[in-house]
């Protein structure tokens, strides 16, 4: 298999059918969520899903014994969390698990090698990606007459823009790519989905980019970058750059209440109260509006609520199963793509946890396993290129 710029355009040109059924259906897919606002939030999950039975299925790897621990922590957290009141609201203590239920998936498939070339997948959806927003922008100004400063496909744009970053790595660090138009394809995109949490890690992908790239193509790379950082803190104004105005940065500060503020308190229940427990009232009912918004009630104090992974899981899990979740990620990452390309990869997860779920997200979790997939594919190519 040949995986570049070039192989990708020579099947674009040969299958331009297929390339304009793909918009089209894209284009449809973002009307029908636009329009209709269906739930989606299980669609990764699903795929996910789907992925692990068929690598269950053929495994063909030792497994690390990462799996044990991270398993243990598993039904510790789930058999051994104190029990909520019968008076409370159950809350969604799914999504603050989900990392370790992505893990013992991992460890089962981080050696699979797929037989479909999955180069045209990334480079389709790094390029189709900013077509289809600008789709959206225009779908905006069709229904209320101006343009939206926050597009997206089908999902929040904040779960979406970890996938592409992490198409942008596989194209850059394992592909070799060093065609300049795909680092101007990916600034489109953070110009244009206007996310903080996304521009946070395209800022840090920048940096290491950077180094790679000639002296020409740095001066186009800075312009790019103004460009970008220009549209954020100034387009969208000024507020932007208080972070007082940032509701995320609001409910991290009400979590940390609980703590006093302390960070000796933090370590004093390292393993968070459980998943199951709610937040104290006295936390939430600021968020009273919000929680309705949320929740469906003023009075449910769902963790998920405060929507960012490092927010909520403070507090259920402890810093503790947080530090756990990102070091096993990075050390199963780090045994197949070096500690470079791993930490690059859990940079964009990182910064979207900061946001939304990030790291308890399908989507980023489809992202990590599309750089491992596609590792090993390239890796195999690159071994026998016949195969």
């Amino acid at each position: 298999m040949e995986y570049s710029f070039e192989s990708f355009i020579k099947f674009i040109n040969k299958n331009k059918v297929l390339t304009l059924s793909v918009i089209i259906t894209s284009f449809f897919l973002c009307a029908l969520q636009f329009f209709y606002r269906f739930p989606v939030y299980f669609l990764p999950d699903t795929i996910v899903l789907f992925f692990a039975m068929w690598a269950l299925a053929n495994i063909k790897q030792e497994v690390s014994l990462g799996i044990i621990f991270t398993a243990i922590i598993l039904i510790g957290y789930i058999c051994f969390s104190p029990s909520n009141f019968d008076i409370e609201y159950s809350n969604s203590f799914l999504v603050t698990i989900k990392p370790f239920l992505y893990l013992l998936i991992l460890y089962l498939c981080s050696s699979q090698v797929l037989k479909i070339n999955l180069s045209n997948l990334v480079y389709s959806i790094l390029f189709i990606y900013p077509i289809i927003i600008i789709f959206n922008i225009f779908l905006w100004y069709l229904k209320f007459g101006f343009f939206m400063t926050r597009p997206n496909f089908i999902f929040e744009n904040n779960f979406e823009i970890p996938l592409i970053l992490i198409c942008f790595l596989i194209i850059v660090y394992i592909y070799k790519e060093r065609s300049f138009i795909i680092y101007l394809t990916l600034a489109l995109i953070i110009f244009l989905t206007g996310s903080r949490s996304g521009l946070l890690g395209f800022l840090m992908i920048s940096t290491a980019y950077f180094f790679t790239l000639s002296k020409l193509h740095k001066v186009y790379f800075g312009l790019a970058l103004l460009t970008v950082v220009g549209y954020s803190f100034y387009v969208r104004g000024v507020p932007e750059l208080n972070t007082n105005s940032i509701d995320r940065v609001q409910t991290f500060y009400a979590m940390l209440e609980y703590y006093n503020y302390s960070l000796k308190n933090i370590f004093i229940e390292p393993f968070g109260v459980g998943i199951y427990q709610k937040v104290p009232n006295y936390i939430c009912q600021p968020f009273a509006q919000f929680a309705e918004w949320f929740t469906g009630s003023y009075f449910n104090c769902d963790p998920i609520l405060f929507q960012s992974f490092f927010s909520r899981s403070l507090y259920q899990i402890g810093i503790f199963g947080i530090l756990y979740i990102f070091l096993a990620f990075y050390i199963e990452l780090n045994k197949k793509l070096g500690w470079k390309l791993s930490v690059l990869v859990l940079i964009p997860i990182f910064t979207a946890s900061l946001s939304v779920g990030g790291i308890s997200n399908g989507l980023s979790f489809i992202a990590i396993l599309l750089v491992i997939m596609t590792f090993n594919q390239n890796r195999l190519s690159f071994e026998n290129p016949n195969s």
